[in-house]
């Protein structure tokens, strides 16, 4: 992970598979996949606390 730009090193997910082998790491192997899509999940969590 050392070799990850800047950009990404909070979401190293977002690099393409064929970034991901030129910055030296799988996602899957070498990090964790995403379990969820943060996103969606964020939206619905907002709209929960609107209710509220």
């Amino acid at each position: 992970m050392k070799d990850v730009p800047a950009a990404y090193i909070h979401n190293p997910v977002k690099v393409r598979n064929a970034q991901q082998a030129q910055y030296h790491y799988v996602i899957g192997t070498d990090y964790p996949a995403s379990i969820t899509d943060l996103k969606p999940q964020r939206e619905r969590a907002l709209a929960l606390l609107k209710q509220q």
